[in-house]
């Protein structure tokens, strides 16, 4: 029996096989790929090349728009089989490649091409099997410029493809993922949209906020943009004020004084402030019932102090008095009385 073992790097032909017959290989005496069966004297003559190396490649990439760049993090799989390759080529458009940067322990070295769009990674050594190779790109862009704040911001961007041409097949996942204040949608040619809760993983990266969208892609010949809105933030309210009792005095000689009871619920809120009346004095500020020295943020505008309270529902009683200046009475006469106030994101939901 004859046999030639040889392994998958290699394709192996026969050129001339006389006085030997084919045999399984499996169930010969000899191991080997081929196997032949021979009598008397033979002729066997084979040709052996190194079978060049396949690739197929896997990219996931998030993609996380911010103020005014696009962040993108992501990973490439390759699965090398027959063959080990010393050096990969990946190409990205032109107006990002300059700003990509790969983090891998497998690479050696990392250079942009004088055609500014292909990267070629020099391994340390020659890679068969499975290889992973992360990478992180920042792509600025410049939205619609709006110089009143309240009002929606919106941009566009196109995300770039990547490509390996060296890989006989290719795959992707492009995860989008956005913040509360903005809204998204999607330009999308030559993609499917797939499950967001679904979606592959990229190693050493956890998502910040919610996925919204999930693509998935084969080949090179798609295209996704990323149309933006960001809408202005909108205050939430953190302090209530549920009652406002104001009772005032007003006096022969001028003077009124007036007595403010407030019952509020805040959260977080470490100071309430009040608006005074001109020319206010205070005479007394309690809180729950307990004297509290009385701090002034402005010359009319009086900082109360609250205390912490894990529970937001807790009431919260404040007890001012204060004396403002006014006009002597004669016989008889009009005068206007002015009101604390609080400020107009906090509502008061009950005044007598």
């Amino acid at each position: 029996y004859l046999a030639v073992a040889f392994d998958e790097s290699f394709q192996v032909e026969t050129i001339s096989t006389i006085g030997l017959e084919p045999r399984d290989a499996r169930t010969t005496p000899v191991t080997g790929t081929l196997a032949w069966f021979r009598l008397n004297e033979y002729d066997l003559e084979i040709e052996a090349r190194r079978r060049a190396p396949e690739l197929e490649a896997s990219i996931v990439s998030y993609a996380l728009p911010l103020a005014n760049t696009m962040e993108l993090e992501g990973q490439i799989d390759l699965d090398i089989r027959y063959s080990g390759i010393e050096e990969l080529q990946v190409i990205f458009p032109e107006a990002v490649a300059p700003l990509v940067r790969f983090d891998s322990p497998l690479i050696a070295e990392q250079t942009l091409g004088d055609d500014q769009i292909t990267w070629t990674l020099r391994f340390h050594q020659e890679r068969k099997g499975a290889a992973r190779i992360r990478f992180s790109l920042v792509i600025p862009f410049e939205g619609l410029a709006v110089t009143d704040e309240t009002k929606d911001r919106t941009f566009e961007v196109e995300l770039p493809s990547i490509e390996i041409p060296a890989a006989k097949r290719i795959r992707g996942d492009w995860i989008v993922e956005a913040n509360t204040d903005t809204e998204l949608d999607f330009e999308a040619d030559g993609l499917d949209r797939v499950d967001s809760l679904q979606v592959p993983v990229v190693q050493g990266y956890q998502p910040g906020h919610r996925i919204i969208a999930a693509f998935r892609y084969r080949g090179n010949e798609w295209e996704l943009k990323v149309n933006g809105t960001r809408h202005p933030h909108s205050e939430v309210v953190t302090s209530v004020i549920d009652s406002l009792q104001l009772d005032t005095v007003v006096s022969v000689d001028g003077a009124d004084r007036h007595q403010a009871k407030l019952s509020m619920r805040s959260t977080g809120e470490q100071f309430l402030e009040l608006q005074l009346p001109p020319e206010a004095v205070v005479w007394t500020l309690l809180v729950d019932d307990e004297t509290v020295k009385p701090v002034r943020a402005s010359e009319d505008t009086l900082r109360v102090q609250l205390p912490a309270h894990e529970n937001a529902n807790q009431q919260i009683n404040i007890h001012l008095i204060y004396q403002t200046p006014g006009k002597e009475w004669r016989g008889s006469g009009r005068e206007t009385l002015t009101p604390i106030r609080v400020a107009d994101r906090i509502p008061v939901m009950r005044t007598q």
